[in-house]
Formats: structure tokens, sequence, C-alpha cells
């Protein structure tokens, strides 16, 4: 099966010959909105009926039997398939080539680029003719796919509850799955207002002679319906909502969310860009290149509402030069919410049982760009050192294996404890002597940040913002090149080897960075920006 080709789009566009849309397929309504075609009926090969005959009406359109294909010479039709052809493509093509020698294909491009070899046209916003005075001045809306554990999801959970602790109204709009479900449950006990995209089927079906609304007639031939859907559906909760003030993190997000808010005259719009290079990311879907969403950004940021920012001084630079803008994007830290410790009785016995001298620590996803075989090498030459020493590794992740055999094959089996992704890592820094940092890709170094607000002394490799941030806290010499295991285990050794009272963060300077990091904090800076 080919995808739908330039050539073919004009013969189905402009009724050169009739048109079938194949499968029932809840993405309809927006592909007819989007592509203009007039089709002929929906045909849908799980029909076994004979009769030429239609069964029925679905979004306004008779529903066939793949029979109604003997009614037309093979070169008088147009098949598009939009039924999912991941699923279902190889069933429909055998099915389809069955029936005869018919075109038929499936749509892979949006329009514009089945149009014209521009990708992103200029495009501008219609001015706001609502009025601001329709935005509740207390309500503030938050946009993420989903509540899953991560770092840019950790972020959008604390500056929730900063927002609500700062007494605003918060809706927070999600469209995927929370997995776990555990900070999403809390933010709604808090009183927050989530509202999740339901799926395409889920909306289309509960609606009879479902038609999309309209929604900026510029936008739409930009993006296929998949994408379409979760802009018009943003669109649409937007307008119910009336919020003063948007705030999104990362580039899907704030590609889509950002352009809602635009089109919803929502009147502060605040957009948190990816903490690294925007290619090292690329979340989007496969059609829009870096350029086109370089492109899309810029005409988001033509709006005189939308304000762009970086949590990471390198993601600032980045964004400048990728963005082509006049300045660096205003940088402001992550928030950060400290709890009590020494809490936990299970992590005491775990750890009291287990540490007999220093007990050195790392969070991270098992990962190429958080490098944790490096971590295990460090580990290594700090015990040739100090053998005493023990070491813990927090997280999971694709690795884990390779992690696994890289502990047994140096003989750390009984001195490396892997307890995977866990919930309270507070608890484990206040027990640990030292934290290790080990990324070869870092933009604002979440844990390492947290480790240090609890206490911990610090090595981390120079990347990103870590020396910023190392610098703040007083480790600034604390830095080692990536991949210098022996660097970092000179340093670590050195550290581990002083009094605690020299090593450690100075108290008052340590108590100033704790304030300026609560989530009721960043989210003041947030909405002054």
């Amino acid at each position: 099966m080919n995808a739908l080709t330039p050539q073919l789009f004009q013969e189905a566009l402009h009724s050169q010959k009739r048109v079938f849309a194949w499968g029932v397929a809840a993405i309809l309504p927006y592909v007819i909105q989007q592509y203009g075609f007039i089709f002929a009926g929906i045909i849908d090969g799980q029909l076994q009926d004979e009769s030429a005959e239609s069964t029925g009406l679905r979004y306004g359109l008779n529903v066939y039997s793949p029979t109604v294909l003997k009614e037309y010479n093979s070169n008088e039709v147009i098949i598009i398939v939009v039924a999912d052809i991941r699923q279902f493509g190889v069933a429909i093509s055998k099915q389809i080539e069955a029936l005869g020698d018919y075109t038929f294909c499936y749509l892979d491009k949006p329009v514009q680029q089945l149009l014209s070899s521009v990708s992103i046209p200029d495009f501008t916003f219609a001015p706001n003719t609502t009025g601001d005075d329709l935005a509740a001045p207390d309500c503030v809306c938050l946009c993420i796919p989903s509540l899953s554990f991560g770092g840019a999801e950790r972020q959008m959970y604390l500056v929730a509850k900063g927002f609500v602790q700062l007494g605003y109204r918060v809706h927070l709009i999600t469209w995927t799955p929370s997995r776990p479900s555990d900070w999403l449950d809390e933010l709604i006990a808090m009183g927050i207002r989530h509202q999740s995209v339901a799926t395409v089927r889920e909306t289309v079906d509960s609606t009879a002679d479902f038609s999309p609304q309209s929604v900026a007639n510029e936008i739409a031939p930009l993006l296929m319906a998949k994408e379409f859907y979760l802009l018009e559906r943003l669109c649409h909760l937007l307008g119910q909502i009336r919020p003063s003030k948007l705030i999104s993190f990362m580039d899907q997000t704030n590609i889509f969310a950002g352009l809602a808010a635009c089109i919803t005259d929502v009147p502060k719009i605040v957009l948190s860009v990816r903490s690294a290079k925007p290619d090292i990311y690329h979340t989007l879907p496969h059609y829009l290149t870096l350029n086109d969403i370089s492109r899309l950004y810029q005409r988001v940021l033509s709006h005189p509402a939308v304000t762009l920012y970086a949590n990471a001084g390198a993601a600032s630079a980045y964004y400048q030069q990728w963005l082509s803008l006049n300045a660096p994007l205003p940088v402001i830290d992550n928030a950060c919410e400290l709890h009590p410790v020494g809490q936990d009785e299970s992590v005491e016995h775990l750890l009291v049982s287990y540490k007999r001298g220093p007990l050195i620590c790392a969070a991270m996803r098992l990962t190429e760009v958080k490098n944790p075989l490096l971590y295990i090498d460090i580990i290594q030459g700090i015990i040739q050192a100090i053998p005493d020493a023990k070491a813990i590794l927090l997280g999971d992740g694709d690795m884990r294996e390779e992690v696994e055999e890289r502990i047994r094959s140096l003989g750390l089996s009984d001195r490396v404890m892997l307890p995977g992704n866990v919930s309270n890592v507070h608890e484990y820094f206040h027990y640990a002597d030292l934290f290790i940092q080990t990324s070869v890709v870092e933009g604002y170094p979440n844990a390492l940040v947290e480790a240090l607000l609890y206490g911990c002394q610090a090595v981390a490799t120079d990347v990103g913002d870590t020396k910023r941030v190392m610098t703040k806290f007083g480790f600034k010499d604390q830095v080692f090149k990536s991949q210098n295991s022996n660097q970092a285990v000179n340093i670590a050794v050195s550290l581990l080897s002083r009094e605690q009272k020299d090593a450690a963060a100075d108290a008052p300077q340590l108590q100033h960075l704790r304030d300026e990091m609560l989530p009721t904090r960043v989210c003041e800076r947030i909405v002054n920006l």
C-alpha cells in the first residue's frame, strides 16, 4: 500500500475520480474537514453483505460493504484508507487486491505538504475581539501529556501545587494516561480540576453526526488528523475553562497548547522549553521536521500574549539559536519540594543493615544519556580506596540488564544495591554521604539539585547547567569531565576522607536556596515573566 501522492491528492480533491474512504475510523470527520475530499461513501471491510446498497449513514456518508466496488471500473475509483494501517494495513491490502486492480493509498502527510514544498507557511492569529474580561483572573490552566513519573512531569506537579498554595483556581489538561497516577490523584485531592482529552473514538462516538469545531483554517492543513484532533479538543476545553493564564511544558505540548491558547485568546501564555537541545527530544509527529517545529514555534511566539522560558542556561542558548530569537530565553530554576526525612522505617532498616562505611548514591533513568555504567566504574574505584564504601543506584530503564552484568563482572554484587524506581528518593539522600551524577547530556540536573538541597555532598559531570548549579551551592570544584572516571574517583575519595563539617554546604546559604526553590516562589516568577 502506497502513501497518497500529490497527483492522487489533486485527482481526489477535484473529484476527477470517485473517492471512497475505507474504514469507519473515528478520525474520518477530521480528514473530511482537513483534506476537503468529497467522499462517495465509506467502505466497511467488516461487512459481508453482497448487496451494493448502503447499510446506513455515518458522519453524513453512506456506509457500504466492499461489494460496492463492483459497480465501478477500477480506473474510476480512488480508495483512501483511513483505518489504522499499522494494525490492519496488510489485511486491507489483501482484501482490496482480491476485488480488483483498484488504486488505494493511505495518508501520511498533511494537506500543506501535499500542496507545496513549504511545510509551514506564515499565518497570523485573529485579533482578540472577545475581550480579556471573559477570562477568570484567578484561573490558571496547566497542560502536559501526562503526569507519569519524569522530570518535566514532576515539575508540572510542583507548579500545580504552587499555584494552589497561591490561591489560584487550577485546571490541569492531560491527554495520555498517567502511570502511576500518584501525583495526579494527589492533585485532584487538593481540588485541582483535571480534564483529560478523551480518545478520538470516545469523542466521536459520544455525539451523533459528530463534526469537529472549526478552528484556525490556516492551521488545519499543517497537521494530520490525530494531531488536529488534539488541537481542536484543546481549543474546546480552553473555551470552556477561560483561564487568564496557560502554562505548558515541553515542545509537543508547547506547540499544540500554545496554538490552542492563541486561538482562544488566553491573555497570558507561558511556555517552558525542554532542558536540552530540541533534536535530542524530538517528540513531535514524524512528518514535522525540526525546521517545521521551529517555524510553528515562531508563529506561536508572534502572538503578544506568549512568553517562552527555560529552566537551564544551556537550553536558553540552544533555543535562542534554533528559533532565531533576538535574546536568550529568561531562565527560571525548577521548583523543589522538601519532605521530612527519617520517616520511612523500611528505608532506615534497609540502609542501616546495608551501610558499613560511606554510602554513595545516584538517582537516574538507566539509559545511555545518564551513563549508569560510568557510575559503576566510579564506585569500583572508590571501593579500591575506601574498602568499606557501599553504593545504591535508584532508578530503572532499558540498560538495567547491562548495569547488573557490569556489577557482577566487577564483583560488586554485595556492594551496589539496585532498588529500581522509588517515590521517596529523599529518604535515600538523607542517609547518603555522597551523590554522584554521571550524565553525558543534562539540562537542569533535577536529581543533583534535590540531593544538594537535602545536604548531600556531590560529584557531577560538567554538562548542561551542572557547573552553574554546583557553583551556586559552593561546590564548583567538584565537577569532572564526562567519561573521566579517575577524576571523579579522586574527587569523591577526597570528599569522603574529609571531616563532615568541612565538606557540607553552608547552612544559611542552603536554607536560602531551599526557600528560593519553593513551588510558590517559582510560580510567582513564572507569572511575572
